[in-house]
Parts: structure tokens; C-alpha cells; sequence
């Protein structure tokens, strides 16, 4: 059954449950759908356009019905995190194709770039991309959802995925953690993230219920999570980091029945002491995955673990060590019914790279059993808090700070609270951190920032090859803090 059916299925027979939560307000499948049906006859007047519909909204509850026009018209869409200063978010139009934006928080800042807004519905608006020219063309109706991470070229990469995508993945994870219409999930991710694909589409193709968070600050995580966890919510899905700034907050109380899905970076085994401690009864299920290729691996993880491993392929997944030098660890290579096979390049789709059908995930294992041990990224993409950084774009970006004409930025993860960009320039001796963070507050999203900023004046130190340094760079800043 196609994605289309399978929800419009799974609307008829859960029409009076709720679909998504957020605060006070609820939305029914049959309001959801009504409503999606309404933004589509909406959407039809627009011209016509190959690429995207981007959806930058601030609210869950306008935002998944125009997901849901898309999926049920045949078009695809952009969700873009509402955080990305004005320059990204055009950007990200731009590389994707994108030629309209529905919003419920557009800005004065976004008039640069957009045309006037029109009103969509008593909450939305509609805009169009400054001199973007609607494609006559038919929509390239195989794609459902464009996708943007950290890539290792500098740049925010695409990544194209299909219906067919969607219905694999949630095959393969509703099943692996048994999640079904009695559920209720709470959703902390942005739908700008690959991890809020998989909270939205588990519930509406299964019939549980969405509990969309607050996490727009720490304060908000501190107390809306527990408040949330303790209005029924059966399921929550979060990053390692995350459950480490709210675990201090829980007790046993009301979280019986809670299943914690932990995923985007490495758990400790200090986190999941601290969350035992706290819930004795709660059950935690370690999820790996990639924007590419989605839900890969994972497991339920038991107190008396001694190994925490990557746990074992979900259902249509392949996976095994790519080829290499030597018998240190290799490249993990995984083959999927959920995997991107395309990525986006100023609108055009384009083939991903692989091995024979393997995607290197650019991720260094080591073989465990039969399972594997992650040790790290081969590439330069990091993780803060469960969003992959590119510390190549960041840099790109520092080195246009005006003074500043060389630089390496990297990952501190020794201090508190937690792991944060740090950077050595070369030049850029009056910059203060402040203002370099003010600089690129313009350009990335928040978590992009720096935590610290040296400056020298010597070159930057490199290889015989010529490549920069990095681990020489790192050592020079860490003694100059």
C-alpha cells in the first residue's frame, strides 16, 4: 500500500483520535486531514514548480497538514527549521529549487529575498522566492520530502527521499520498538530534523498520537518535558544530551509505562544510569541512524549491559564493514529499503554516491560480535546535541568574519556543559567572541556558534601534503585559552 492510502487508511479508522498535540490545543485525524485537504485546494493556485514547498513553521499543528498536502497531491517538501537566520533559509530554497514558502513566523528580514505574503488560512502565509521562475514542468512527484545536513563539503547537502522511503522506515522501527495506536510520542525534534520524519510518520501511519515539545530553550526543556512525559506520553524519542539536562527533573511518578528511544550521538553509560536511577521502570532503546538511509540499527538496552554496541539491523536493513588498509576499523557500509538513493544540487537530483549499492556512512567501526562499535566520524561532521555539524561550513563562514584569514574549528567535548565549537585564526586579533558569534548568528543556526574564539598571528600549522594541521591547530588553542 502506497504512503497516500496507508494514511488516508489510517485516517478513516482513527478519525476521532487525536493525531497532534501540542500545549492545550489538539487536532483530530479527521481535523488534520481537513484541514491538509483545505492547504492543498490552497496550494493549487500557486504555479506550478518542480521543486519543493518549503515549510517553515513554528507550530506543529500547521505544519504537518501542509507536509500531509504535499504527500497526498504527489508534491514534495522542504521543512527548514525556524531557528535558520534569514540567509540559510534562502539558501536552502535556492539549493533545493525551492520556489514557495508557507509559514506562520515569516519576519521583515525574509522581505530580501521573498515576495510579499499572501494569506494561506487565518494562521499561515504564502510567499515566493525573488526572482525564482516557476517551472512549467511536471512536479518530480517520486521525491516526498527534501532533507538538509552537514555535509564534508562545506555546504548544507540534500538529501531526497521517497514515499516508499517513509512506509520502509516506519516498518521497520514501529516494529522494532512496538508502537502502535495506544501511543502517545513526544516529539522534541524540529521538523527540520531527519529524527521528527521519524516521530511524525510512526504516529500518523500507525494511529498513536503526536505530543509536539517545547525545546526551543533549556529552561522550556526543564519544564515542559516532564510535564509532558507525565500527561500519559508512552514513547519519547530524544538525543543522549538532552535527557542529561532534564534527567534531574523526573521521578518514577506517572512514567510507568515509558519507552525511551535515545539516538543522533552516542549514549554513555553514565546517561542511563542516571535515568534508571530516577525510572527504575523505564525501558530505553538505542537508535541508530543516518539522514540517508534513516533508521538503520538499534536495541533495548538492559542494566546489565556490558557492551554498547550499534545493536542489530531493523528490518530491511544490510550492513558490514567497507573494504580498507590494514586491520584497523573500516567504513560502516549499509544497504537499506529505506535509503536515500538521490541527493539535491541547485534543484537537480543527483545520483548518491555508493559502493555497489552500499552508502558509506562515513562512520569508523569496529566489529563487536555481530554487531559493531562506533568510534567516531571519518569525515568532519561532529555532533552537538544530536545535530550534525559540519565544521567545514563553519569555518567557510569565520573566514569571512572581516580581519580573520585563516582558521581551523573544531570539537571540544572535555568541558562543561557539554561539547561546543572552539576556533584558532589566524588575523582577527580585535574580534571578541561576541562579535564573531554575531557575525555568524546571521549565517547558521545557533548551535553552530562558538564556545571559544583564539586568535595568532604565525600560519596556521599544515602537513607535508600541505592540508591544515587540525590536531597540531587544537593543541595550539587549547594552550592559548
Amino acid at each position: 500500500m502506497t504512503l497516500s492510502r496507508t494514511l488516508n487508511h489510517v485516517a478513516a479508522e482513527h478519525s476521532s483520535m487525536i493525531a497532534v498535540e501540542q500545549g492545550a490545543h489538539r487536532m483530530t485525524y479527521t481535523g488534520l486531514y481537513r484541514k491538509a485537504a483545505q492547504i492543498d485546494l490552497l496550494l493549487d493556485r500557486l504555479p506550478d514548480a518542480s521543486g519543493p514547498v518549503t515549510v517553515m513553521c513554528r507550530s506543529a499543528l500547521n505544519a504537518i497538514p501542509i507536509m500531509i498536502a504535499c504527500v497526498m497531491s504527489g508534491r514534495s517538501y522542504l521543512p527548514v527549521d525556524v531557528a535558520n537566520p534569514p540567509r540559510r533559509v534562502e539558501q536552502l530554497m535556492r539549493r533545493s529549487g525551492s520556489v514557495h514558502l508557507v509559514s506562520d513566523c515569516l519576519r521583515d528580514a525574509y522581505g530580501t529575498f521573498l515576495t510579499s505574503p499572501s494569506r494561506l488560512d487565518s494562521q499561515m502565509q504564502v510567499c515566493s522566492l525573488r526572482g525564482a521562475v516557476p517551472d512549467a514542468s511536471p512536479a518530480l512527484v517520486q521525491w516526498a520530502y527534501h532533507l538538509y545536513t552537514s555535509g564534508s563539503t562545506g555546504t548544507p547537502k540534500g538529501v531526497l527521499h521517497t514515499s516508499s522511503d517513509i512506509v520502509n522506515m516506519v516498518k521497520a522501527y514501529t516494529g522494532s520498538i512496538t508502537l502502535g495506536e495506544k501511543d502517545r510520542v513526544a516529539m522534541l525534534s524540529s521538523l527540520g530534523h531527519d529524527a521528527a520524519v521519524v516521530d511524525v510518520y510512526s504516529c500518523l501511519l500507525t494511529g498513536a498520537t503526536l505530543v509536539a515539545v517545547d525545546a526551543s530553550s533549556p529552561l522550556s526543556l526543564k519544564t515542559e518535558v516532564p510535564r509532558v512525559l507525565r500527561s500519559g506520553v508512552t514513547v519519547w524519542h530524544c538525543v543522549p544530551t538532552v535527557l542529561d539536562m532534564v534527567a534531574s527533573q523526573f521521578s518514577g511518578e506517572g512514567l510507568n509505562d515509558l519507552r525511551v528511544v535515545l539516538g543522533g550521538e552516542p549514549v554513555s553509560r553514565a546517561t542511563l544510569e542516571n535515568l534508571w536511577v530516577r525510572v527504575p521502570s523505564a525501558r530505553i532503546f538505542s537508535l541508530y541512524g543516518q539522514t540517508e538511509c534513516s533508521v538503520i540499527s538499534g536495541k533495548w538496552i538492559e542494566p546489565d549491559d556490558t557492551a554498547l554496541t550499534l545493536g542489530d539491523p531493523l528490518k530491511g536493513v544490510e550492513w558490514r564493514e567497507g573494504q580498507g588498509s590494514g586491520n584497523g576499523p573500516h567504513h560502516l557500509l549499509v544497504r537499506s529499503d529505506a535509503a536515500a538513493t538521490h541527493r539535491v544540487v541547485d534543484g537537480d537530483p543527483l545520483p548518491l554516491e555508493n559502493c555497489d549499492g552500499w552508502f558509506d556512512t562515513g562512520d569508523v567501526v569496529t566489529a563487536h560480535g555481530n554487531s559493531f562499535t562506533f568510534l567516531g566520524r571519518a569525515d568532519q561532521v561532529v555532533n552537538i546535541g544530536g545535530c550534525r555539524v559540519d565544521i567545514l561550513e563553519v569555518e567557510e563562514h569565520v573566514k569571512k568574519c572581516p580581519g580573520v584569514e585563516d582558521c581551523v574549528v573544531f570539537l571540544d567535548d572535555s568541558g562543561a556543559p557539554g561539547p561546543a565549537l572552539k576556533c584558532l585564526a589566524r588575523g582577527g586579533e580585535n574580534i571578541a567572541i561576541t562579535d564573531i558569534n554575531a557575525f555568524l548568528s546571521k549565517r547558521v543556526p545557533h548551535h553552530l556558534l562558538l564556545r571559544s574564539f583564539v586568535t595568532t598571528d604565525a600560519l596556521l600549522p599544515r602537513t607535508l601534503s600541505g592540508k591544515k594541521d587540525r590536531r597540531a591547530a587544537v593543541r595550539i588553542a587549547l594552550e592559548q585559552q
